[in-house]
């Protein structure tokens, strides 16, 4: 017999939210390379937040990006370099955006 329950109420901490992020661009030139460092980012948790889109060509196939943020607290953030060891992004475009409050 299966038994099905509704939570209806529930009572969450809150914990302080980081102040800054480092955001980074990546864009790669096929999907199982964009796939394979999403899987990395998954495995060694180095980004927070991690999206992944496609963005057709004009001359057929896509192009595939992949964002990644890592966030933090404090005036001295994750190591660039870092953060985009190993990874296999193609060289020519990747935009690196800092985030502080203002």
């Amino acid at each position: 017999m299966r038994q099905t329950a509704v939570i209806v109420k529930a009572t969450i901490p809150l914990i302080s939210a980081p102040t800054n992020v480092r955001f980074f661009v990546l864009s790669y030139a096929d999907l199982p390379t964009a796939t394979g460092d999403m899987m990395l980012f998954a495995s060694d948790r180095r980004f927070q937040h991690v999206d992944g889109r496609s963005t057709p060509r004009s001359g057929g196939g896509f192009t595939y990006s992949v964002e990644g943020g890592a966030f933090y607290s404090g005036s001295i953030g994750p190591s660039e370099s870092g953060l985009i060891s190993g990874l296999k992004f193609s060289c020519d475009v990747t935009p690196i955006l800092s985030s502080v409050p203002v």
